[in-house]
């Protein structure tokens, strides 16, 4: 039978604050003193034979001038009041303020537990009946100031002890005796953690270290709830699976007063971790909280703790993780539970939560677009669209942040300005934006680990690049920049007084499609991102973001279901166009080839249950994405304003620093590449991205035989066999355009193969692993897949009716010889030597070569560019001739 019974006035109910889901900055101590009492019979002057015993718990809020209290008591019958006397040890004095009042006749308690806050009006004054000289003024400075000189104590009456059952002298905390744990500073929960310390009632894992994000097992959650109410000793010892815990004395206190219940009649399991249902019934029992029967606040809390939790919500205690969720099976951790006792004892001020309304400005894939194109987008005309939704966010809500997910930069002539000068133009422009956080998007590793570190490097003042699933530590230039945090897993962005959550991710699949070198992608992009969620929400931040580059928004919508504690998505690397009917779009969207993907924002719904929005633009600064999100008090989503969605960046102002900063040097240095001719074409050349990542184009035969010539011209310098084939992905050839028949120009080859890949030679390549290369290279060309291949030096026949992986029918060399057929490797056929580049040499794209090779110290582009010029004495002489590179190809690629 439960021991335990509770009064809690209504002075106190709604001043607590939502544990759940705690806003805005760190929790604070309810004011600049606590103080503690511990209540026993042996106390008494005179000692009583009293067995009960209590603890009470006092917090001064010095400029409220009002101390809120915690009184418990327990294995007591008939009390009838509780008061705080002046007195020092050993001495009676009158009591001065009234803790528990008195009850009607015959009414019995097994015990007490009663809530409530001192003002000066409940405060008495004492006066002395012989001289009528006020001795005490019946104040609560006054009274604070008794307690801090020791001289004042705690007492309760019962029926059969009239002048005092137990009594514990009440004394200060000192918060100086709090251990300094580190990983708790600047915290939500630190002032809890602190204040618990400090009187013994929680621990840390060393003498400098909480381990705040750790789960709580059941037997410590009985030890803390023993040490904070001060339960009595027992001989109650009803389990037999905590003989050997640590715990065992705090369960059978725990069980002897109706806490705890056990799993079993016979069993706690200590070991057990701790969800968030289980602590409200925990929390419930040892408050003697009863207010919950038949609410049902939350549909999610379920039989066993629904009436727990409500009751912990009447209270005040957590206002669940959304306005009608509580997550009752998601577990909590050390710190959490710090927090949630240090409220139940009123030590920690309420911060009383109130409903933000934010503006998330976003885009992604920005790759070094800098350029105008026509009355379309440019670096200008974006920053003069920001900072005027930015001005705009902060006249009409509470705060704005500004967001990237992705592919900040990208290889091409804008990027070759840059390269060529020195001065990163891009970082200029984002700088300029003004990002509170930008995510890593595949293209950032286009260039390698430390053209990336250096790209960051360049700004004047870092901004923040977020990654949860990479490990930085085999590349020191990187590594370097998480150190200074720089680049994190996530960020915590201060948006008007409200603690915004940001946590970034990045595709799996980032080494087969970039160069990320040493490194490591954590493949469990789920569990990456979960985790820096759980340790968001557990320093007590309630909006959390996730800005991501997944290649594609439909991997963000699958990624949702799985996760927990998720606010908002924005997506990256997809390029989809999100929009709702009438919403002013680009002249350049409105036709059938670029329709629009779906609504803005696209719903997914959570692990929780709650519907999340996942919203992206298309990229090259041609939209400004606008959400404006209203979180309701407990920090949970709770609509998206219908002003929302994609801003079009057409026309309009442009900022002038931006234009000279940004791209006139730019423009300039296109402007020069374009009037540097290179060749004459007398056919279209077919670079367009459906094309060449598809079927054999003219476009993509002229890159492969750049690189077979190239490898051929340099193979001898390097002691290496001269190759017979190359291979070039279609992924790799970036100018998405029919190039007319006429001049070809530096700026074209600039367009065409914008990739910092070098030329590179794979010697003695087996048939069989030329096949499994070719059987990728067309193993997903239904999805218009970067890995297609453009080829020199032989031909093949696929049937793309077949499965993949088995695709490939025929393969034989320009000289006859078979290779393949039948889709099987001839007996006997030999090895081959083949130019491609070092990225898929290295094995970008699935080209599992598997090999060394050797890079030749020359881009693909300087290849081609050397191949076609006419002045460097290149095999083509400057003349692209139809006959050799006619528009439908020379049938190198057959498909069936």
């Amino acid at each position: 039978m439960r021991k335990l019974a509770v009064v809690v006035t209504l002075a106190l109910l709604g001043a607590l604050t939502a544990l759940a889901a705690p806003g805005g900055a760190a929790a604070e101590l309810a004011g600049g003193q606590l103080f503690v009492a511990s209540l026993e019979a042996g106390q008494e002057v005179p000692a009583t034979d009293a067995t009960g015993s209590g603890a009470a718990s006092f917090a001064y809020d010095e400029a409220a001038g009002e101390v809120a209290f915690v009184l418990g008591t327990y294995d007591l019958t008939d009390v009838t009041a509780a008061h705080i006397h002046i007195g020092g040890p050993g001495e009676n004095g009158p009591h001065v303020a009234n803790l528990f009042g008195e009850v009607e006749d015959g009414v019995t308690r097994d015990g007490t537990l009663a809530r409530a806050t001192l003002d000066d009006a409940s405060v008495l004054e004492v006066v002395d009946d012989d001289t009528d000289e006020v001795t005490f003024d019946g104040t609560v400075a006054a009274l604070v100031a008794a307690i801090t000189a020791g001289e004042a104590y705690v007492n309760v009456h019962t029926a059969e002890h009239p002048d005092g059952a137990i009594r514990g002298q009440i004394a200060p905390v000192d918060l100086t005796e709090a251990p300094a744990f580190g990983d708790v500073d600047g915290t939500f929960h630190q002032a809890s953690i602190e204040a618990l310390s400090a009187v013994g009632i929680i621990r840390g894992r060393t003498t400098t270290s909480f381990d705040p994000g750790s789960a709580l097992t059941r037997g410590q959650m009985a030890a803390l709830i023993d040490r904070a109410l001060h339960l009595p000793d027992t001989a109650t010892d009803p389990f037999t699976d905590d003989e050997t815990s640590p715990f065992e004395a705090s369960i059978n206190r725990l069980a002897a007063q109706g806490i705890s219940l056990g799993r079993t009649a016979t069993t706690y399991a200590p070991g057990d971790l701790v969800t968030r249902g289980q602590m409200a019934s925990f929390l419930a029992r040892a408050l003697g909280l009863t207010g919950g029967a038949g609410l049902d606040l939350f549909p999610d809390a379920g039989p066993a703790h629904g009436e727990s939790i409500d009751a912990l919500a009447v209270a005040g205690i957590t206002a669940g993780t959304s306005a009608t969720t509580f997550s009752p099976s998601r577990q909590v951790n050390r710190a959490q539970t710090a927090t949630f006792l240090a409220r139940a004892l009123g030590w920690v001020a309420p911060t009383p939560p109130v409903a933000t309304t934010l503006t998330v400005l976003h885009n992604n894939d920005g790759e070094s677009a800098v350029l105008p194109r026509g009355d379309e987008g440019g670096a200008g005309r974006f920053v003069a669209a920001v900072d005027a939704a930015k001005a705009q966010a902060e006249a009409d809500t509470d705060g704005v942040v500004m967001l990237s997910s992705g592919d900040n930069f990208l290889a091409g002539q804008s990027f070759a300005a840059s390269q060529e000068t020195g001065e990163y133009y891009d970082v200029r422009l984002l700088e300029r934006i003004g990002y509170d956080a930008i995510a890593l998007g595949n293209h950032d590793f286009d260039f390698g680990p430390d053209v990336l570190a250096e790209f960051i490097g360049a700004y004047t003042e870092p901004q923040t690049y977020l990654s949860a699933n990479l490990d930085f530590a085999a590349e020191p230039e990187l590594q370097a920049l998480v150190d200074a945090g720089t680049i994190a897993p996530s960020t915590v962005i201060d948006v008007a007084g409200t603690e915004v959550g940001v946590v970034g991710a990045i595709t799996p699949g980032l080494a087969e499609v970039s160069s990320p070198q040493g490194v490591v992608i954590d493949p469990d992009v789920i569990g990456a991102v979960q985790g820096e969620i759980d340790a968001l929400t557990a320093d007590g931040v309630d909006k959390v973001i996730l800005v991501s580059h997944l290649q594609s928004i439909s991997e963000e919508l699958a990624l949702v279901p799985n996760l927990s504690g998720i606010d908002i998505v924005i997506a990256g690397g997809g390029d989809e166009l999100l929009a709702d009917p009438g919403t002013p779009l680009l002249p350049s969207d409105v036709d059938e080839e670029t329709p629009v993907f779906g609504p803005y924002p696209l719903t997914a719904v959570s692990r929780d249950g709650v519907g999340v929005p996942v919203v992206t633009t298309t990229g090259s600064y041609s939209y400004l994405g606008r959400l404006i999100a209203d979180f309701g008090p407990a920090g949970n989503l709770v609509s998206v304003d219908d002003a929302s969605g994609p801003i079009a960046i057409i026309g309009g102002p442009v900022d002038a620093g931006t234009v000279a900063a940004v791209e006139d040097p730019v423009s300039d240095f296109v402007a020069e590449l374009a009037a540097t001719n290179i060749a004459t074409s007398a056919v279209p050349l077919d670079g367009t991205r459906a094309a060449v990542r598809t079927r054999e184009t003219n476009l993509g035969n002229l890159v492969a035989d750049s690189l077979l010539w190239q490898g051929r011209q340099l193979a001898g310098s390097f002691g290496l066999d001269q190759p017979v084939i190359a291979l070039q992905n279609g992924g790799g050839i970036r100018n998405d355009a029919v190039i007319p028949a006429g001049p070809v120009s530096r700026a074209d080859a600039f367009t065409i193969l914008p990739f910092d890949n070098f030329v590179a030679v794979v010697e003695d390549v087996p048939a069989a692993t030329l096949l499994e290369i070719l059987e990728n290279a067309v193993s997903n060309v239904e999805n218009v897949d970067g890995r297609f291949a453009q080829i020199a030096g032989f031909e093949f026949t696929y049937d793309p009716d077949r499965p993949a992986g088995d695709r490939v029918r025929e393969v034989t060399l320009d000289d006859g010889t078979d290779l393949v057929t039948a889709g099987a490797v001839v007996p006997g056929a030999p090895t081959i030597d083949v130019a491609t580049i070092n990225f898929l040499a290295a094995g970008g794209d699935g080209y599992a070569f598997d090999l060394p090779f050797q890079s030749l110290g020359i881009s693909y582009r300087e290849a081609l560019e050397a191949f076609v010029s006419g002045t460097t004495g290149g095999a083509l002489n400057g003349q692209i001739t139809a006959a050799e590179y006619p528009a439908a190809g020379e049938g190198r690629i057959t498909a069936l």
